[in-house]
């Protein structure tokens, strides 16, 4: 089985919502981690700021990015959040 055929071990799950002026360096301390065998999902939830462009800058294999088109209730996101994992193990808010 190559890398890209195994599910990480970890899945890191982050919520975003207009935070266009942080997710830059949120995202970055996340992927600077030394800890490396983790799948990223970033659930940004309606943003009409810039965070949706920022986020699409970055081209890391571990991200996973997924929009909602408009601001959803909160636990609809973290239901659809949970469904996105393929790790054993989630670390999210």
């Amino acid at each position: 089985m190559n890398v890209s055929e195994k599910h990480p071990f970890v899945s890191v799950v982050m919520p975003t919502y207009n935070v266009g002026k942080y997710i830059e360096e949120a995202v970055q301390s996340i992927l600077n981690q030394t800890f490396l065998d983790f799948e990223f999902i970033i659930v940004d939830d309606g943003s009409t700021d810039h965070t949706p462009e920022i986020l699409r800058s970055f081209s890391d294999p571990r991200i996973r990015l997924l929009f909602n088109e408009k601001n959803e209730e909160k636990q609809n996101v973290t239901a659809k959040r949970i469904r996105e994992c393929h790790a054993p193990y989630y670390l999210g808010k």
